[in-house]
């Protein structure tokens, strides 16, 4: 919601430096998510650590890479809070397809 809030708030520099106070504050949403995967993943901690890191650094490859698109498309430096935006809408889209996959192959605990 910030990442499309900044396309609209650029023009405007006080407005910019809040949203991207606002994105900014997303982060510390990090360590809850990486105590939730430790307590998921009991047995693979190391594991799963470093593939949440890496996950992290991807996306923030993709996330620079496809800014860069829309800046050298002639969209401007704004356009990047709207690929961001999508970008985190692709990615919400796939971890609700993974939430729906994982309760459809989730034993119901009847037995038939």
């Amino acid at each position: 919601m910030f990442l499309a809030l900044f396309f609209l708030a650029a023009p405007n520099p006080i407005l910019t430096g809040a949203s991207l106070f606002m994105i900014g504050i997303r982060l510390a949403l990090v360590p809850a998510l990486q105590a939730r995967l430790m307590d998921v993943a009991r047995h693979a901690q190391s594991s799963v650590a470093a593939m949440n890191h890496s996950a992290f650094n991807l996306s923030n490859a993709i996330g620079a890479w496809a800014g860069g698109l829309a800046i050298a498309a002639g969209y401007g430096w704004a356009s990047t809070g709207l690929v961001g935006a999508a970008l985190a809408a692709g990615g919400l889209g796939i971890m609700t397809i993974s939430v729906l996959l994982m309760r459809g192959a989730a034993p119901s605990g009847e037995e038939t």
